[in-house]
């Protein structure tokens, strides 16, 4: 049994687009009532949505679900073996930072996010059996899903919640794109992660190891989320890309953290990546033809899918931003190492201006220059530091895409934030070309304030919809769609006269 391979489709089903559900996020020891709850309302409006979706198709007569990346969080996931199986499976290195980013280390992940979201697994494994299209589109935390065994593995378990008879429907149904979704003159799906240098890889295809067909080319965030975010339990792991300096330095401050594990966990984290960026750089010089060529084989192959040329594809590929963590200096800026090591002598300085200086005007004046010194250079580094948030670039992305792919919608995830907007003045593309982003479901946790009547829905959980146009014309109609939990059912006009809270 191999999991089906695919890129796109012809346009005869209606598309439905819900990104980062971040399934297994929760699943980090100590597992108490707050992380079983996120598990269990996750899975429960997910359910409600397909179940939904599944009574009601759409004109063309089935649904294609495309779940836009970050489906799984194989990343923040820090579950591992105990007893004896731990003592057969794990590595010395394994017991201080958590599962190394494996395809056996995913599988086994993988095995217990099923158990743990029995519930979405079946509510998908019954969206597929019943004639349904079920896309998984690989992001940065389930990257894993580039391992041949892990997409095997995925299919397996939905299929187990199928009859019998149902489970060659379900696997015929159900599809993972490494890359990209792509319906030629609808639609062009793509996560996101590539145009972050925090979160992208060299290759978009085959994010693993040169030479290590079984090990994941960790992006900058898989490697400090191993070995920093997963070790301090108090991180909220969802919130970093958007933190600042001072967000961190409040946070140590108010987190209770042993300020003697934290320095280590960094001093640590520095460490790692600067060795792993010089082995990148000397890995990348010495075998560039033989990856160059490598790539090009993996483009032509996945042009046949996608129905997109290779000279397409390549401008696709150009898009996309440079890892961070390739190189020493990107390391050191992404760890905000300047602005620690600047702070770290300003502050010997400052003491010690204080103690020498010849007076009391000196032993003020003095602090402060160096104080306001200090202040410029860390303005300046934060200037120089690249942007942790892509959302800003991607209508321009998505401009870029539209005159390559010729289609009028694109749709990203990554960023979790909500948005319909136009892609900007056409070149080659379609005019009136929009992107979609539907946000985050992994909120769906989170609890909406009680509806009443008349008032705005609270629930937060929005999907994309691509449809053709109404009345049978050319063209599609594609927007964001309110998914109102109180409601069980999109809204998509005023919200209906509901009283209570969501159920």
């Amino acid at each position: 049994m191999r999991a089906a391979l695919q890129t796109s489709t012809p346009g005869n089903a209606g598309l439905l687009v819900i990104s980062d559900l971040h399934l297994g996020a929760a699943l980090r020891t100590p597992i108490g009532f707050t992380a079983r709850r996120r598990v269990a309302t996750v899975d429960r409006e997910l359910e409600r949505f397909l179940d939904h979706h599944r009574a009601h198709p759409p004109a063309e007569g089935r649904w294609t679900l495309v779940l836009n990346g970050d489906t799984f969080d194989f990343m923040h996931m820090d579950l591992r073996p105990e007893g004896e199986a731990a003592a057969r499976m794990l590595a010395p290195e394994e017991y201080a930072f958590g599962l190394s980013f494996t395809s056996q280390r995913a599988r086994f992940k993988l095995s217990l996010m099923a158990a743990w979201h029995r519930r979405a697994f079946r509510a998908l494994s019954r969206f597929a059996a019943a004639g349904h299209q079920v896309v998984f589109v690989a992001g940065n935390h389930d990257a894993d899903l580039a391992f041949p065994a892990v997409r095997n593995e995925l299919v397996a378990h939905l299929e187990a919640h199928a009859p019998a008879a149902a489970r060659a429907g379900v696997r015929a149904n159900v599809r993972v794109a490494r890359w990209f979704w792509f319906e030629p003159g609808r639609a062009y799906i793509e996560h996101g992660h590539r145009f972050d240098p925090y979160t992208t890889f060299h290759d978009a295809l085959v994010p693993r190891m040169w030479g290590k067909a079984t090990h994941l080319a960790e992006s900058f965030c898989h490697v400090s989320s191993r070995r920093f975010v997963n070790r301090i339990r108090t991180l909220p792991v969802h919130d970093l890309d958007a933190w600042k300096m001072m967000d961190f330095v409040r946070w140590g401050f108010g987190a209770g953290t042993s300020l003697h594990r934290l320095f280590w966990s960094y001093v640590s984290l520095v460490a790692n990546l600067a060795r792993r960026a010089v082995r990148e750089e000397r890995e990348l010089r010495a075998r560039w033809q033989r990856r160059q060529r490598a790539r090009l084989a993996r483009l032509r192959a996945y042009a046949r899918g996608s129905r997109l040329s290779v000279e397409a594809l390549s401008a696709l590929e150009s898009l996309g931003a440079r890892p961070i963590s390739a190189t020493i200096r990107g390391v050191f800026h992404a760890l905000y190492f300047h602005h620690v090591g600047i702070g770290a002598i300003a502050l010997v300085l400052a003491i010690v201006a204080g103690i020498l200086a010849p007076g009391p005007a000196w032993r003020v004046g003095l602090p402060l220059g160096v104080l306001a010194v200090t202040a410029g250079l860390f303005k300046l580094f934060a200037h120089l530091r690249p942007d942790p948030d892509a959302h800003p670039r991607l209508g321009a992305i998505a401009q870029r895409i539209v005159d390559f792919t010729r289609v009028p919608i694109v749709v990203f995830g990554h960023t979790h934030k909500e948005t319909d907007a136009p892609t900007g003045p056409a070149a080659d593309g379609p005019t009136g070309a929009r992107w979609l982003n539907p946000g985050a479901w992994e909120n769906a946790w989170r609890r909406p304030r009680a509806h009443r009547a008349g008032a705005a829905c609270t629930c937060g959980l929005r999907f994309a919809r691509v449809v053709g146009a109404p009345g049978g014309t050319s063209g599609v109609d594609a927007r964001l769609v309110l998914w109102c939990r109180a409601a069980r059912a999109p809204i998509e006009g005023p919200l209906p006269d509901l009283q209570g809270g969501s159920r």
